[in-house]
């Protein structure tokens, strides 16, 4: 996927999210936030995607990508394991999976919690934003 295409995007997201720009962003990774105009906000990972939705006003459609597949879905149907023994990127981490049950047997090895996207996004926000 290249580079971050943030730079394309809302100065509040270039502004609140400058630790992505110039981020290599791996596609496994992926979250994106489409907002009411139908520009794309490319983010380096859930973590900074599920702060960003948070606090756009303007989204319209989020989508993360299956951290072991690698194929997009709603992010609001995802299944989040946060803060595992791993760092994909940001931190904490928070991985997206589209199966519960792949994502409690990556839990078994990484450790972390299973949480839904709203839990997801309040977990990150009062402590990590």
């Amino acid at each position: 996927m290249g580079k971050s295409l943030l730079l394309q995007n809302s100065a509040w997201t270039i502004r609140r999210f400058a630790r992505c720009v110039g981020k290599k962003i791996k596609e496994r990774h992926t979250f994106t936030i489409i907002d009411t105009e139908g520009k794309k906000i490319h983010l380096c990972c859930p973590h900074c995607g599920l702060i960003a939705y948070s606090r756009q006003v303007n989204r319209w459609q989020t989508l993360a990508t299956d951290f072991i597949h690698g194929h997009v879905m709603t992010a609001a149907q995802a299944h989040y394991l946060i803060d595992p023994e791993l760092t994909i990127c940001c931190s904490p981490s928070v991985l997206a999976f589209s199966s519960h049950e792949e994502a409690l047997k990556f839990q078994k090895g990484f450790g972390g919690r299973i949480v839904n996207f709203h839990l997801a996004i309040e977990f990150l926000n009062p402590k990590h934003s």
